[in-house]
């Protein structure tokens, strides 16, 4: 449900996602590279992408917002920063179909340039993960 402030406050794209159209604040919320940010809450994810200058010169030019719920989610990689960036990928059944040769230009990716930050965001999906998984 929307926050009756939130309304009021929605003029700009950024002011109605400040709002919380998700439901809950955030557990994480991280900014990474190449114009992202991923949200984590309790049973999904959401993953901000704003046009850059680097998105630009990459052909990778978008913006927008996915968000993809953890019981969708069938598979989690982590690469480390070092040479490249890092990136935190949520592989669903649907992103398969998006045939993107590329994990760091992929939709379900989250890039960055710190892993430390991402590492404990990791940790929790992966918990998440375990718990809506058990069968």
């Amino acid at each position: 449900a929307i926050k009756a402030n939130a309304v009021k406050a929605a003029n700009s794209k950024e002011a109605y996602f400040d709002y919380d159209l998700h439901g809950a604040n955030p557990l994480y919320e991280i900014q990474g590279n190449r114009g992202r940010r991923i949200y984590v809450y309790e049973h999904k994810c959401v993953i901000k992408v704003d046009v850059t200058l680097g998105s630009i010169i990459t052909h990778n030019a978008t913006d927008g917002e996915k968000t993809i719920y953890y019981k969708d989610v069938i598979g989690v990689q982590l690469k480390k920063d070092g040479l490249l960036i890092g990136y935190l990928q949520l592989e669903t059944a649907s992103e398969k179909g998006n045939n993107k040769s590329d994990n760091f230009f992929d939709e379900n990716t989250f890039t960055f340039d710190k892993y430390e930050d991402v590492y404990p965001a990791y940790k929790y999906i992966i918990s998440r993960l375990d718990e809506i998984k058990r069968i």
